[in-house]
């Protein structure tokens, strides 16, 4: 699935856009926070969710790879606004899957599940914040 779009004339509302995200996701347990990126050359904030767990939750989710973590992008570029979804430890799961299925096989199914949740992750925040934009150009 493509995670990249232009919202064109989304740019006035990217503050709106990140608080909504991030307010939708806490509501459901998540850890997530926000970034703004603002220098002469582009302006844009980050949106990272994650899921929460204890300090003890935090390494075994780590090692098995159950772990999920995904990052809104949104650049403004002019009066348009750039949304992309990125992964966080994509490359971690993938190796622990390589080194489990040789090594330590039971690893396999829990980075494999992992994976498959990440990907959830990200394609639900995507669409999401997709959701934001469509009810708002509606209203």
């Amino acid at each position: 699935m493509n995670r990249k779009h232009t919202v064109v004339n989304g740019a006035s509302r990217m503050s709106e856009c990140a608080e909504f995200i991030k307010s939708k996701f806490i509501v459901e347990g998540y850890d997530a926070q926000s970034l703004t990126v603002n220098d002469p050359s582009s302006k844009g904030m980050l949106v990272q969710i994650r899921n929460a767990t204890s300090k003890a939750g935090s390494i075994a989710k780590g090692l098995t790879g159950l772990g999920a973590c995904a990052t809104l992008k949104l650049a403004a570029h002019g009066s348009d606004l750039e949304l992309e979804v990125l992964g966080g430890k994509w490359l971690d799961k993938a190796t622990v899957n390589v080194v489990s299925w040789i090594v330590l096989w039971p690893l396999f199914i829990t980075s494999s599940i992992g994976m498959w949740r990440q990907k959830k992750l990200l394609d639900r925040m995507f669409m999401e914040t997709m959701s934001f934009f469509t009810r708002q150009s509606v209203q």
